[in-house]
């Protein structure tokens, strides 16, 4: 303060406390003022000057003991949690349109089915239907740029995800294989007749698509003869797993 260098009493520091003040954070420097303040107290006569001397120690000492009690604070609450990265555009219109593909697809319809059908749907959109997506996307984007960086500014250190390589069992070749469903049985089936019937220039994604359809649209007397297949299918599998344990035990 420049008071107390003014200050005629002022004895002065020794020159190792002098010399470490400018490497101390800012908690050291109020601490190694107040201490300065009531070095200058122990030989400053007890007049007017005195009074406002012993104010300026009060104040740096509960500076100094408000930094401590933020940095304590900030310790207990935890490092910051790391923002999330937001949704792509496509994404934003899959979880909107994702219900709507399902009941279009079937109850069994699976995940690939499911994603190819919203890839084709999404693929056919024109670019002003797009727009309402990507305008959301940008500004998801924007906002995640902001909170990343206010992340980093709190201390927080930005972890990537990284996939561990799952290392895959060599297959036993004489373990029976799953029986298909009632409704790969059908595919297997009717698959040839559905590609004759699609139209030139036809996708993969499109033969599934039309397998589901074709199935929903069977009667339950149609469905049986599959399912029967797949039930008997399902048995013959449980008899050769059972003999297929017993012998590896």
């Amino acid at each position: 303060s420049s008071d107390l260098s003014s200050a005629p009493h002022q004895p002065q520091l020794p020159a190792f406390v002098t010399a470490m003040a400018p490497r101390r954070s800012a908690c050291g420097r109020s601490l190694l003022a107040a201490c300065a303040a009531l070095a200058w107290l122990c030989a400053a006569p007890h007049d007017g000057a005195f009074a406002s001397a012993q104010l300026r120690v009060q104040r740096a000492q509960r500076s100094g003991v408000q930094m401590l009690a933020a940095k304590k604070k900030a310790a207990d609450a935890g490092p910051p949690e790391q923002p999330k990265k937001p949704l792509s555009s496509y994404m934003l219109w899959m979880v909107e349109n994702r219900p709507a593909i399902v009941k279009k697809l079937g109850a069994d319809a699976t995940l690939g089915t499911i994603g190819k059908e919203a890839g084709a749907q999404w693929a056919k959109l024109t670019a002003a239907k797009k727009k309402k997506y990507e305008t959301q996307a940008a500004a998801a984007k924007d906002e995640y740029a902001k909170k990343l960086e206010a992340f980093k500014a709190a201390g927080g250190v930005v972890v990537t995800k990284s996939r561990a390589k799952k290392v895959k069992e060599p297959k036993d070749p004489n373990k029976p294989k799953r029986p298909p469903s009632a409704y790969m049985i059908f595919m297997n089936e009717n698959r040839q007749k559905i590609v004759k019937a699609m139209p030139e220039g036809y996708k993969f994604t499109d033969v599934a698509v039309e397998a589901g359809k074709q199935w929903k649209a069977l009667t339950a007397a149609k469905k049986k003869p599959y399912e029967k297949k797949q039930a008997d299918a399902k048995k013959d599998y449980e008899e050769a797993m059972a003999k297929y344990v017993k012998q590896e035990a």
